[in-house]
């Protein structure tokens, strides 16, 4: 067989997990594998062979990049994500807040005050 060593550098494209900006990023992946011959024998059921001379890595770069992918890219360590009231990114609005929710329990007394007086 041919053993088949290497590296390579890709670029990927996505959207942070937490705030959902578009991110980019580069990254090199390093690879090994042993291709057989058509028609040697292999103790594996899986093994890559060597097709009309030619070698088909692809599978091999597809596979070694899948597992070094993040499992939730994100934009930076600090990312502070969306509201989750309204949505907005609370990495451009450091200083949004919300007013504290009413209690259920006295929200009708909040719509009474709200009613017109009659006299």
């Amino acid at each position: 067989g041919v053993w088949v060593t290497g590296t390579a550098e890709y670029v990927l494209a996505g959207q942070c997990a937490r705030c959902l900006a578009d991110i980019a990023f580069a990254s090199e992946v390093g690879f090994e594998e042993l291709f057989l011959y058509p028609g040697t024998e292999a103790l594996e059921a899986d093994v890559s062979r060597i097709d009309a001379e030619n070698i088909d890595i692809m599978p091999l770069l597809h596979d070694q990049i899948v597992l070094e992918l993040p499992f939730s890219p994100i934009c930076q360590p600090g990312c502070a994500g969306l509201c989750q009231e309204c949505g907005v990114n609370l990495n451009e609005h450091l200083d949004h807040k919300h007013e504290a929710p009413i209690d259920p329990r006295w929200e009708a007394l909040a719509r009474f005050d709200q009613a017109p007086v009659k006299e």
